[in-house]
């Protein structure tokens, strides 16, 4: 079982979110600063997020998989 847990996923949407657009902004102006254990919390493209789900299907793996930030980001 692969879990994957982005932080704030970027990108564009067919319907308005106030609140994920606030929350999208704040991703990305802080992003840089965000660092050590709270790196994992950085905004992500979720075409990104797409790619590397896809990568780990592929890969396999047995039991229970999760992967944050720079796991994703290594999937990809």
């Amino acid at each position: 079982m692969h879990i994957f847990r982005p932080g704030v996923l970027l990108g564009d949407r067919a319907e308005s979110r106030p609140g994920e657009s606030v929350g999208k902004a704040v991703s990305v102006a802080l992003g840089a600063l965000l660092l050590g254990p709270l790196r994992r919390y950085r905004g992500m493209p979720a075409a990104r997020l797409a790619q590397a789900m896809v990568n780990a299907a592929s890969r396999g793996g047995s039991g229970r998989l999760v992967y944050h930030y720079d796991e994703i980001m290594n999937l990809t």
